[in-house]
C-alpha cells in the first residue's frame, strides 16, 4: 500500500506490486476474514471498534466460499443439435451461476436456418467464420467475420447461412433466463428447450 492508502499494482501483470501468481492463487484458497471489515470501516470509520451489525456480520462472513472466476474452453464442453444443421455450444448460463448472462456458439452448416423469431431480452451476435444473411428490421443483410448485430427484446429477427462454406457465431444475452417466440406462430419457449430446439427441426429433439 501506499502512504494515501491506495494498492500499488504492476503495470503488465496487474497484481499488487512484489506480488506473484503463486501468491494470488495461495490468497483466493485462503480464508480472508478481515476483508470485509476493511471494506466497511473504509466506508464508515466510526464503526471500527464497536460491535458488528448483522449487516456487517454477513459481509465478513467467511462460510460461504466467494464466486470464482472459470475458464471455459470450447473444445472441452458439449454440444448439442440445435436445429437441422445447427450446432450450439452453451458457454456461459445459470448452471455456471450466471446471473446476467447467456452465452454461447452456434455453428450453421450451409443452407442452414433458424426460424423468425424474437426475445425477451436484448441479443449481439459477432460472426466468427463464414457468412452469413442477417433478417431483421425486414431487410436482409450479409455479415461476415467480426460484423455484430444488436437485437432489442421484441424485434422479431433471424440468420440463414446462404454460402457454400461453414459459418459459426458467437451470442450474447442480456440476462440469465431466456425465451424464444416464434413469429409464424405466436408461440413462447426456454431458450434451447427440446421444445425449442423440436420446432426448429433439430434431428434428435
Amino acid at each position: 500500500m501506499s502512504a494515501g492508502g491506495q494498492a500499488q499494482f504492476h503495470s503488465q501483470s496487474g497484481l499488487p506490486r512484489g506480488w506473484t501468481r503463486s501468491d494470488l492463487s495461495r490468497w483466493y484458497r485462503t480464508p480472508q476474514p478481515e476483508l470485509g471489515r476493511r471494506l466497511i470501516i473504509a466506508r464508515n470509520p466510526a464503526t471500527h471498534g464497536a460491535r458488528q451489525t448483522s449487516q456487517e456480520a454477513s459481509v465478513t462472513d467467511t462460510t460461504n466460499p466467494p464466486a470464482q472466476g472459470q475458464i471455459l474452453r470450447p473444445s472441452e464442453l458439449p454440444t448439442i443439435s440445435r436445429a437441422k444443421g445447427v450446432v450450439t455450444q452453451p458457454l456461459v448460463h445459470s448452471d455456471r451461476g450466471s446471473t446476467s448472462l447467456t452465452i454461447g456458439i452456434s455453428t450453421f452448416q450451409p443452407g442452414a436456418v433458424i426460424p423468425l423469431h424474437t426475445h425477451n431480452v436484448e441479443e449481439a451476435i459477432t460472426i466468427l467464420e463464414g457468412e452469413a444473411i442477417a433478417i431483421m428490421n425486414g431487410q436482409e443483410t450479409t455479415v461476415r467475420p467480426y460484423d455484430t448485430t444488436f437485437v432489442p427484446p421484441g424485434v422479431p429477427h433471424h440468420f440463414r447461412n446462404d454460402s457454400s462454406s461453414e459459418m459459426r457465431f458467437l451470442w450474447t444475452y442480456g440476462g440469465a433466463h431466456v425465451t424464444r417466440t416464434y413469429v409464424e406462430t405466436g408461440q413462447t419457449v426456454e431458450h434451447l428447450s427440446r421444445e425449442d430446439r423440436r420446432i426448429a427441426g433439430a434431428p434428435d429433439a
